[in-house]
């Protein structure tokens, strides 16, 4: 019975099973296996962090905005200067008054000087110039007149009482800040001089993504070489186990030939039992082999993590150039990623040392910024300015 179990599990694997190339098998480790994704992540994560750190050489623009409550708005209170103003406000008036008063007298005694020569029967042009004779005349006459004194004394006291009134009225209490403001603004800050810093930092992100590159390519070729070796296990097992089918087959037919010989009288019982015992052993060889079989392919599937009908179909060759140990070991120190990530990391830490050292060194950067809502400004901040720090 177990041995008709075996033969059909092995029959209905062999009619099943797809075949598979040893490229086929790596590809699928490549877009499948766990390990190999999670360290192309890795990979990625470092080239992103290049990204980030080459964007350092670039200007930094920002954008903030915010509301601010304050306890009490912000005024400046001008209120000392409301009385001196006011007088200084009314002697300014009270002059400019006096002065328009005469003036405005001068031109009227003027005007009635020409109209009474004219009357006399001289022309315009001859009057004004007879007046213009007599202006100091009319001049005098204007400011020693007592009505006009008294007029313009009257005007001088309205005009310095109405400019001194206007003063003491307004509001001399300004309003800097209201007690809730608002604020938005944009910022560019380019960092022109960092004394190497930014370099090192970005040298050490590209020596971090060739640290990483070489994580993958040695997960990636330890994966590998262990799907080959499952491969060629399978590989190895199948034609184990075709080479103890055809033993176990030409054991049966040999046995059968044994029992006719026997019963011909042709050889001795002893020797037909041998040949029961070689094919018996032959079938456990048989048996172990395609368990074998079976267990290597699903060590294979497993890896490759997909199911068990599969078939190895490369075979096994010998390679066809034979390297010497000198060879494998050149080799070895240009290629090998264990040692190409030790060169990177004393890379990496040289890099970290000038960085260090770039502390020492000032900071130079250009910014600008503008204010975006200007309605909330006080006097004393721009709407826009620009400067290096």
């Amino acid at each position: 019975m177990k041995k008709s179990l075996v033969y059909i599990a092995s029959l209905s694997v062999a009619v099943m099973a797809a075949p598979l190339t040893l490229q086929e098998a790596l590809e699928m480790a490549k877009s499948n296996n766990s390990q190999i994704k999670a360290e192309k992540a890795k990979v990625e994560m470092a080239e992103s962090g290049q990204s980030e750190a080459f964007s350092r050489f670039l200007p930094k623009v920002s954008l903030s905005a915010g509301v601010t409550k304050i306890n009490d708005p912000i005024t400046i209170d001008l209120s000392r200067l409301q009385g001196p103003l006011s007088e200084v406000a009314g002697a300014a008036a009270y002059s400019k008054a006096y002065l328009s008063a005469y003036n405005m007298a001068y031109t009227q005694a003027y005007n009635d000087a020409v109209k009474q020569a004219m009357s006399a029967g001289l022309d315009e042009a001859t009057a004004k110039s007879m007046v213009d004779q007599r202006v100091d005349e009319i001049r005098s006459g204007v400011m020693g007149s007592n009505k006009v004194n008294t007029l313009a004394q009257q005007a001088a006291e309205n005009y310095g009482a109405d400019a001194s009134n206007k003063i003491n009225d307004t509001d001399f209490g300004m309003k800097v800040q209201d007690d809730v403001f608002f604020n938005a603004r944009v910022t560019v800050v380019w960092p022109i001089f960092t004394g190497l810093k930014i370099y090192s930092a970005y040298d050490a992100a590209k020596e971090n993504v060739a640290a990483r590159k070489a994580e993958f390519d040695m997960a990636q070729n330890t994966i590998l070489m262990d799907v080959a070796t499952k491969y060629f296990t399978l590989r190895l097992t199948e034609e184990l186990s075709v080479m103890r089918e055809s033993t176990m087959k030409n054991l049966e037919g040999h046995l059968e030939r044994s029992k006719k010989l026997e019963e011909g009288g042709q050889i001795s019982k002893a020797e037909r039992l041998r040949a029961e015992v070689a094919l018996a052993e032959a079938q456990n060889a048989y048996e172990d082999a395609l368990r074998d079989q079976s267990l290597a392919r699903m060590a294979l599937a497993s890896l490759l993590h997909t199911d068990t009908s599969i078939t190895a179909t490369t075979p096994v060759e010998a390679p066809d150039v034979v390297h010497g140990m000198e060879e494998f070991k050149q080799l070895a120190r240009e290629k090998h990623p264990g040692l190409r990530q030790l060169r990177t990391e004393r890379k990496r830490s040289q890099d970290a040392v000038r960085a260090a050292r770039a502390d020492w060194f000032p900071t130079i950067a250009l910014f600008g910024y503008r204010e975006l809502y200007t309605k909330d400004l006080t006097i004393l901040e721009p709407e826009r300015a620009v400067g290096a720090k």
